[in-house]
């Protein structure tokens, strides 16, 4: 499952930037500055790739999900809304956001219209069928007092 692939990388990224905290801390306490920044450079390229790889996962999570809902994708053409980490491509967060808001209101619609069936079919037949019932309980009552 994906959510599980993501889950998985965010925990391996956290990991990754807690094992450079810790060792960056023990280079600062002993006062090995030169080690010290280059593991600093080593950890930032590497959590620098896990990030992209989570940015990665994120973005076509989001377009899996809007194409599973029709919603338009940027052209691939437009740089503006595309990255390219090494052949592998994912949204710009500028598009990520805008697409994102897209899902949202495409969703907001699809409930809106479903709610509307609630409203103007479900509830009136509900209420008749109430009423239906009032009427059986209030003529059982009437008729068992006479």
């Amino acid at each position: 499952m994906i959510f599980d692939e993501l889950w998985r990388k965010q925990w391996h990224r956290d990991k990754l930037q807690r094992f450079y905290d810790k060792e960056i801390g023990k280079l600062a306490k002993a006062k090995d500055h030169r080690e010290a920044e280059e593991l600093r450079q080593e950890a930032a390229h590497y959590v620098h790739e896990a990030d992209q790889d989570l940015d990665f996962m994120r973005s076509w999570m989001l377009i899996k999900r809007a194409r599973r809902l029709q919603v338009p994708l940027p052209p691939y053409s437009d740089k503006q809304a595309w990255h390219d980490f090494w052949g592998r491509i994912s949204l710009t967060p500028k598009a990520y956001d805008d697409l994102r808001n897209a899902i949202r209101k495409e969703e907001g619609q699809r409930l809106e219209h479903r709610m509307r069936w609630v409203k103007e079919v479900i509830i009136p037949i509900l209420s008749a069928l109430s009423v239906i019932g009032s009427l059986i309980v209030a003529y059982t009552a009437l008729k068992l007092k006479h």
